[in-house]
């Protein structure tokens, strides 16, 4: 196995187990310091944020990464970059579209997911960071580079995730604390690997490689 390939592997995988180490802490804590309601009213709308984070891309970011890695093979870097720029366009005008779908309807979506108006409205913005946190993760493994990057971001958002969510918790703010939590969680990830892709990293056709600038 190729060392770069193989040390892709483990670094996703460390990020995944973090993410699930972390998330089963988080809930556990919350537990402990809410309500059974809270519970519940967040765990809704973390749901509702889950499904619409997995189907607004439209299967564009398993598509991206197969065809990225394909390109990055034949030492196409052109087309990889330009794969990645149309993929990334094309989920955030999916993203806005449906942001503005929930807007829109927010009245029947809530008599049918059971969450108040006024948290779905919050819910957009979690959507949106969710979403093209989990699409960036994809470019990051597809372009086969520094992969470290997803793990310690992984570390840093839930840090982040655990001091905002249970400070504002503090001082009473109630659901929207938790709220606020998930999206600067997901916010801090989006800017970390978005500026790995946008601006730390380039594919470099002239060398035949990749590079980190």
């Amino acid at each position: 196995m190729d060392v770069t390939v193989g040390r892709n592997i483990i670094n996703a995988s460390t990020s995944d187990i973090l993410s699930q180490v972390f998330g089963y802490v988080f809930w556990i804590s919350l537990a402990l310091v809410t309500d059974s309601h809270t519970i519940g009213e967040i765990g809704l709308i973390i749901s509702l944020v889950t499904i619409l984070g997995i189907l607004i891309p439209m299967g564009l970011d398993y598509s991206m990464t197969r065809s990225v890695g394909s390109k990055i093979g034949e030492k196409k870097f052109s087309n990889a970059n330009a794969i990645i720029k149309t993929s990334t366009s094309l989920v955030s005008l999916f993203l806005i579209v449906t942001s503005i779908a929930v807007l829109v309807f927010v009245e029947p979506i809530s008599k049918i997911s059971q969450i108040s108006e006024i948290y779905l409205h919050y819910s957009i913005i979690i959507i949106i960071s969710y979403t093209l946190h989990n699409f960036f993760r994809s470019e990051i493994i597809a372009l086969q580079g520094k992969t470290s990057v997803i793990v310690y971001g992984e570390i840093i958002s839930h840090v982040i995730k655990f001091a905002v969510t249970f400070g504002l918790l503090a001082l009473e703010f109630g659901i929207i604390s938790i709220v606020i939590g998930f999206f600067s969680h997901f916010l801090f990830k989006v800017i970390i690997w978005g500026r790995f892709l946008f601006k730390d990293f380039r594919l470099n056709a002239e060398n035949a490689d990749i590079h980190l600038i």
